[in-house]
Order: structure tokens, then sequence, then C-alpha cells
């Protein structure tokens, strides 16, 4: 299970592969991890009342709050939408708006779980448009995809001219694989609305990472975005990673340094550019660049953009430096005065990076130990989670990693039984996505094995945003004999530059083999 992203990113990998695809929708490339929220109330322009969703609260306050949150988490800045969200339903306890996008940004499948309860136990008395709101998440916890589409489908047909119903039927959309009717449904909310930015923020994200990409038309995307508020610098920031998307480094990193100019508080365009740095191999500015984004970064955030900071080792070569930075981010996250359900997130992403780092370099005892911890840390969340599907999704996540660690030390056999064990449990499941982790342990099992097709055949049915699979996809081709499908995706994965654990892993050998 590779991804992003994107969070790309960088993105926080959550433990629960069925959330993973709501999570990643508003965790794209990395947490943006922006200024404080304001104490006093913002004048974030309320949706239009006689098309959009009911905002239900019986404060006024509470509404301004949440309008101030569903502008954050428009333009992507997952932490300040929470903690205006976290306000709102604090000043209103029967938020259920405010509960529903509160789950969405949140940094646990625990504080999913909590908030998506209270979401629900609070929506009876509220619009039909909040109920299926609340209704939407629940699928993510039961597996039911055709459930999901069948909710938003509800949604837009209830309200035909909103934009943010067709926004939320794009996710669903894309949360079950099917890219081109998650751009569709994008575009029909931006004319729904044409200062609305989130759908040109997911469809500038959607041509930049997801297949089939189209790079020029994510920098438009981009760009209308930008055009509609010239002055955030979270915008400004997606325009950037367009532009890299795009091979044009030098353009994404005049971008990012001027979304530093516009707001130097913001921690994930001093990270971004840190990214680009190390692609040029300008390896101590890029340390500078991401020590300035982990300073100004807010409570887990910086211990998530740390985790990009230890990959600068990976691009020098050095994976046990790398290592070892990440076990050093580990012992910060312990050592953060925040409740453990905040951790949990971030303490998976950066367990999952680590072990990335060490099986593919050949550290199998390190990959073991990483593997461990990561299973005790999951045996722990399973243990504090109340819903019997969502522990089994946790139950179901370790058989993946297990069967990882399996094939790369060598025991095929084990990873071939985690992947059939996988398939049982996923099964009688909805989700058009859901054998891809199996596809990947089975086409890993036959790449190690040495049988090319076998390999071909599986991989190519993994998940293909995964610039990991890719690589193990292009390596499948060549040992397959298909020399010109291996050069290729050899080339694909060497354009890709963006710096997931996995890219900074795969990066020298596939530009290497390019040149073949």
């Amino acid at each position: 299970m590779f991804t992003s992203t994107q969070v790309a990113l960088m993105i926080i990998r959550t433990l629960i592969s069925s959330l993973l695809s709501l999570l990643l929708l508003i965790v794209v490339v990395g947490t943006a991890a922006g200024c404080q929220p304001e104490d006093e109330v913002q004048a974030t322009p309320s949706p239009d009342p006689d098309t959009e969703i009911p905002i239900t609260t019986v404060s006024e306050d509470a509404r301004a709050v949440f309008l101030d949150g569903l502008y954050a988490m428009e333009i992507g800045d997952q932490q300040t939408a929470q903690e205006h969200f976290q306000k709102a339903v604090s000043i209103d306890p029967d938020f259920t708006y405010a509960y529903v996008y509160l789950a969405d940004v949140s940094f646990s499948p625990e504080s999913f779980e909590k908030n998506l309860g209270k979401a629900n136990e609070t929506s009876s008395d509220k619009s039909e448009g909040e109920q299926l709101l609340a209704q939407i998440r629940k699928t993510y916890i039961t597996n039911d995809a055709e459930r999901r589409l069948e909710l938003a489908s509800r949604l837009t047909e209830a309200y035909p001219a909103s934009a943010y119903a067709w926004v939320e039927r794009g996710d669903v959309y894309n949360s079950r694989g099917e890219v081109d009717e998650a751009r569709e449904a994008w575009k029909t909310a931006s004319k729904h609305s044409s200062t609305l930015i989130v759908s040109n923020v997911r469809l500038s994200n959607s041509y930049t990472f997801s297949e089939p990409r189209d790079l020029d038309k994510a920098i438009l995307f981009a760009q209308q975005a930008v055009a509609i508020q010239p002055e955030e610098a979270v915008l400004q920031v997606w325009l950037g990673d367009a532009y890299r998307g795009n091979g044009d480094l030098e353009e994404a990193r005049r971008t990012y340094q001027k979304a530093v100019e516009v707001n130097a508080g913001y921690a994930p365009a001093h990270v971004k550019l840190g990214h680009v740095l190390s692609f040029l191999g300008s390896y101590d500015e890029a340390r500078a660049s991401y020590d300035q984004g982990v300073q100004q970064g807010r409570g887990v955030a910086k211990a998530q953009l740390a985790n990009y900071r230890a990959f600068v080792a990976l691009h020098e070569g050095n994976p046990e430096a790398a290592y070892d930075e990440l076990s050093d981010v580990i012992v910060m996250i312990e050592n953060m005065d925040l409740p453990v359900e905040e951790k949990t997130g971030v303490t998976f992403f950066t367990l999952n990076n680590q072990f990335l780092v060490a099986v593919h370099n050949d550290m199998i005892e390190e990959a073991e130990a990483t593997i461990t911890q990561r299973r005790l840390l999951s045996e722990e969340v399973e243990d504090r989670t109340v819903d019997a599907t969502m522990k089994a999704n946790i139950s179901t996540d370790r058989l993946y990693w297990d069967g990882y660690l399996a094939a790369m030390s060598g025991n095929t056999e084990m990873a071939r039984k985690a992947a059939n064990d996988y398939y049982e449990s996923v099964k009688d499941q909805t989700d058009p996505k859901r054998f891809e982790n199996q596809h990947h342990l089975l086409g890993l099992a036959a790449l190690i094995d040495g049988d090319g097709e076998t390999a071909v055949r599986h991989l190519s049915k993994a998940d293909p945003n995964n610039i990991g699979i890719r690589f193990q996809l292009a390596q499948a081709y060549e040992l397959a004999g298909d020399i010109e499908a291996s050069r290729k995706a050899y080339d694909d994965v060497a354009r890709h530059n963006f710096n997931s654990v996995e890219y900074a892993i795969v990066r020298a050998d596939a530009m290497k083999k390019r040149r073949v």
C-alpha cells in the first residue's frame, strides 16, 4: 500500500485501507500546516442558502467558525480546518455538519470513528443533505462502496444546484477509483459556483497524481484556483505541484518561493521547496528549507513534515542515515504533549516510511523491528476502536504489511498466503479497488521469484497511482523481456518528481534505467 500521499504526499497514511481513499481526498501530498485560526469570528462568505446543503446550527458564532473551516478545507489546509471545526462543535455540540468534516480531517482511525459517531448521533433532526453526508462517511467503515455511490447520487438529486454536493459526488467516485467520473463531477461543481476553489484544487491534484494524468490541465486548474484567491499561499503551493509534475522544477521552485513570500508561516511551502532542492541536488539547502517547515508546523504536523527531511539522506544514497533520522522522528512523536489518538496517524506514517526504507535496502533486521513496532501499535488501535468492521479493517491491514515483509525477505510462500488471507477478508466488500493490495503482494512475490509474466499480470492490477508499485511493474516488464514497456515505465517513474518515501527510494535507479 504505497501512498501519497502526498499526502505526495505528503499524505498521512491511515492504518485502515477503507478510510484511505477518503482521507487522501483531504490530505493530498501533505498536511497543510498553516497559520493558527483567529480568535475572533471571521467573515468567510456563506454558501448560497437557496441551492446549497443547509448548515444547521443554533449558534451564529459556530456557523462563522465552521465557514472558516470550510474555506480552509477547500484550499487544502487540513490542520487549520480541523481547528476551526473543533471550535465549532465546542460552541454547538449538536453541529452535525461540523462533525462530518471533523471526521474528514481526523488524524487517526479513532478520531474518525468518534467524530463520525457524533455526526450520526446528532443528525436525526437535521436536513436530508446533512444526514446523507454522515451516512456516506459511514460507508468508509462498512466498506460498502455501492451504498456510498447510491447516497452520493441521492445527494445531488436532492440538491442538484449545490456545488458542494457535486464535490462530494466527485470525492465518492474518486474513492472508488472512477477517475473520469470524479473529474466530471468536480467540473459540474465549478459550473454551479464560479468562485469555488475546492473543485479546481481537486481537479489540479487529480490530473497531477491520478492516471490518466494530464499535466497541462493540472496547471490550468491550479491557475484558476490561484486566480480566485491570488494571495493564498496554499494555492501557490498547489500550482507549484502542477509545475513540478510537468517536470518544470525551476518554475516549481519559483512558485514555492512565492508562496513563502506570501506567507512565511505556511509550513508546507518551505517543505515543498525542500523537495525541489533535493531533486536538484542542493541537499544542504533542502535541509535548511525542511527545518524552516518543521519549525513553522504545529502539533503532529511537525513530525509529519520532519519525515521529509529524512528523505534527503535517501537522495544522497544513505538509507541508514534516513532510517536513523526516522527513528528520531518517532521519539519526537512519543514526547509530544498530545492525546494518544492525535499521534496515531503520524506514527503509522513514520513507521511505514521507515519500513520501506529498510526493506528496499536489504536492511531486513531493521525492517522486521519496524514491522513489530507497527504491529503492536496496530493492535493497540484495534483495542481502542469500537466498531466491529473497523476492527476487522485494522486486522486486514496487518495482513498486507506482514505479507510485504515476507515477500521482501524471500519468503514468497508466506507472502502468497497473506495475499490469499487478504482476499478472503475483502472479497465480500463492494469497493472496486479492494483487491489492489492482494495483487500487489502476489505480483511482488512473483517478482522476487523471477516470474516476470506473473508479476506483470498482478502488478498491473495493483494501485496504478503508487509510484513504488509502478517501479516494480517496470522491473517486472524487464524481467518478462518486454523492453519497450519497461523503458517507458522507468521513464514514467523517473519523471514523477513527488517526494514520497517510495520515490526517494527508487528515483536514482529509475533515472539510471531510463538512460540504458
